[in-house]
């Protein structure tokens, strides 16, 4: 595509603007000034069955997922958080980057004191960027008990877009499309609560891998594969789709597999509640889809059946439009596409959602579509179909495409941010190599040493930065630094989805074998092929390659510029809670004073007295 091409779309994409912004309920946005977007969560224990199978979950407002977040770029959101729930909580806002509002961050030990029984507390931050993007629990393993829920935060007008290289599609049409983006949150779904399955983690020393369902937007159902389907995807599979705990797949030394409860691996029985059902019209012409994989433990392979689509925005942000048939999202990931809206009215196409991993699994929803001129609101929930369609899919049950010669999968290692975006060049002024992996049964590393749950009621490191927390798991560096981090994995490991909390990131390489180098320069005049510095995917999320007979490595760069302690981890459940995290001390000299209210909270849960240098009442 040339330069002048290139140059015309985006001033065309620019220069259109939406006359009629919505909000959810009807009303128009005022761009004119930026508000505070004021919600009340109130946290519960109830039983919910989303698959038919019921469940003790945490619940928002009575419902999980919980309600969309929505603002305008540049608003201000307000939530506050009535813990009425049996468990001590806290909420992070995934993606969002907490310019000057660290303790709004949701980590506890980190950025907070948990939120106990019967309290409550106030999140607080500015959206200062644009997008899609999701929150959930970030104690233990509660994400996987429902605590989550969506958030999108409209783009300010005159933002640069992409929509102008697309082709068969107007500019305006596109801006409608995903003004009124549908919002599908992708999860994988045990039917024992998250403590339950660490329990049993540390009582049988084998990992509780297997789910029981994938839902989107929590609905789904409990699909037990075919004896033809688990034949044709290996030997020693369980009624679930798992490898048999009782094989050398998953025993260790020590290991009790006899003494795992059998919903884990073993009990199956197809369900029949209902599936999603995107209802789309095609005289529309464009609809556009936002996906989170909001899961805990599977990375999910979306398709639409008889369908291709084009993905426009990774993580929140924009990319070059690429048109594809099927996306991977890996645990905490988001990405937009738009999907050209040419079949009959009345006619319906399975969305299908495979997890990839040893477990065989898929979890279903529908692509309908209707006339809705007529309909004064456009819905995804009715009606609520309990069956899938006859459409002809494009994979099989457990993800693999069925024409390998013609799919096309979205590669997430390339996809250049729009507009360009490149990272500092030059050496960096600080490389951390960060040597991951596992360390026993049931403990994971991200940098030698478990990042210990324990350390959830301890004194925050923002409120406490002194504290000592060990040389692998608090790494500082300075205002303005460009950092790289090494995210180096010996052989044995998975894919990791590494989240970094704060500013987003370059992934600017990533290969196979061992991290031999001590710089990237160094390893980019080695192996120049896998290193990308022209304009490299910018992102919050950074899968590293699989390492299961080789050891592998990614390199991300980013600029320090968000005083924090900054919280990155592994967004596997099981791997957080086993202590895969580490804390980055961005420029904490320079941490803006602490809000008064929230040195009181920090003082009603722990007894301790906490000060700050510059207290401040509130937060303008």
């Amino acid at each position: 595509m040339s330069t002048a091409f290139r140059s015309v779309s985006r001033l065309l994409a620019s220069a259109w603007v939406d006359p009629t912004p919505y909000c959810n309920d009807g009303s128009v946005y005022d761009y004119s000034t930026n508000v505070t977007r004021k919600y009340v969560f109130d946290v519960t224990s109830g039983f919910i069955a989303p698959d038919g199978f019921s469940k003790q979950s945490l619940l928002i407002n009575g419902i999980s997922p919980g309600p969309d977040i929505t603002a305008d770029e540049g608003d201000w959101v307000e939530i506050t958080v009535n813990n009425e729930s049996d468990k001590e909580i806290t909420i992070h806002y995934h993606g969002i980057e907490q310019h000057g509002t660290p303790w709004s961050d949701g980590v506890p030990g980190v950025t907070q004191f948990p939120i106990r029984s019967s309290s409550s507390f106030v999140y607080l931050w500015k959206a200062t960027q644009q997008g899609f993007y999701w929150y959930h629990a970030h104690n233990r393993g509660l994400l996987g008990d429902g605590l989550r829920g969506k958030i999108y935060i409209h783009p300010r007008p005159y933002r640069p877009n992409p929509f102008g290289l697309i082709a068969g599609a107007s500019v305006e049409q596109l801006v409608k499309a995903e003004r009124e983006s549908y919002k599908l949150q992708l999860a994988d779904w045990s039917h024992l609560p998250s403590e339950e399955l660490l329990v049993s983690w540390n009582d049988t020393l084998i990992s509780p891998l297997c789910v029981q369902s994938i839902l989107v937007n929590g609905k789904g159902q409990q699909i037990c594969p075919s004896e033809e389907t688990l034949l044709a995807a290996g030997t020693n599979l369980t009624a679930q789709g798992c490898p048999s705990p009782f094989s050398g797949f998953l025993a260790v030394n020590g290991s009790r597999p006899e003494l795992l409860h059998p919903e884990i691996f073993f009990n199956c029985q197809n369900s029949s509640t209902p599936l999603e059902n995107i209802v789309v019209d095609p005289e529309d012409g464009w609809v556009s889809l936002q996906l989170n994989n909001g899961g805990s433990e599977w990375e999910l392979f979306f398709t639409i059946d008889e369908h291709e689509f084009i993905v426009y925005a990774a993580d929140g942000a924009y990319i070059e439009p690429v048109t594809v048939n099927g996306l991977l999202l890996a645990m905490g990931e988001r990405y937009a596409i738009f999907v050209k809206l040419d079949k009959a009215v009345g006619s319906s196409y399975n969305i299908r959602v495979a997890g990839l991993g040893p477990q065989t699994i898929s979890g279903y929803a529908l692509f309908s579509y209707e006339s809705l001129s007529n309909e004064p609101t456009k819905t995804s929930s009715s009606p609520a179909p309990t069956s899938t369609v006859s459409s002809i899919a494009s994979i099989s049950y457990a993800g693999a495409p069925l024409n390998a010669t013609t799919f096309v999968t979205f590669n997430a290692t390339y996809h250049p941010p729009y507009p360009a975006n490149p990272p500092p060049l030059g050496p960096a002024d600080v490389t951390l190599r960060l040597d991951l992996g596992p360390q026993g049964p049931t403990v994971w590393v991200l940098n030698k040493e478990p990042f210990q749950l324990w350390r959830e009621v301890e004194a925050p490191v923002l409120f406490d930065p002194s504290l000592s927390l060990g040389a692998n798991l608090a790494l500082p560096y300075r205002a303005g630094d460009v950092v790289d981090l090494i995210l180096a994995a010996p052989p044995g490991n998975p894919s990791h989805p590494i989240h970094k909390h704060g500013v987003k990131g370059w992934h600017v390489g990533s290969g196979s074998g061992p991290f031999n180098w001590t710089s990237t320069t160094e390893a980019a005049a080695a192996v120049p092929g896998s290193f990308n510095f022209v304009n490299p995917p910018f992102r919050d999320t950074f899968p590293t390659p699989a390492a299961f007979q080789t050891a592998s490595w990614a390199v991300v760069r980013f600029l320090s510029n968000d005083p924090a302690p900054v919280f990155i981890h592994c967004h596997i459940s099981l791997h957080l809670s086993a202590g895969m995290a580490l804390v980055l001390l961005e420029s904490i000299d320079r941490l803006p004073p602490i809000p008064t209210q929230y040195l009181q909270f920090a003082e009603e849960y722990s007894g301790q007295v906490f000060t700050s240098s510059s207290n401040i009442s509130t937060i303008s």
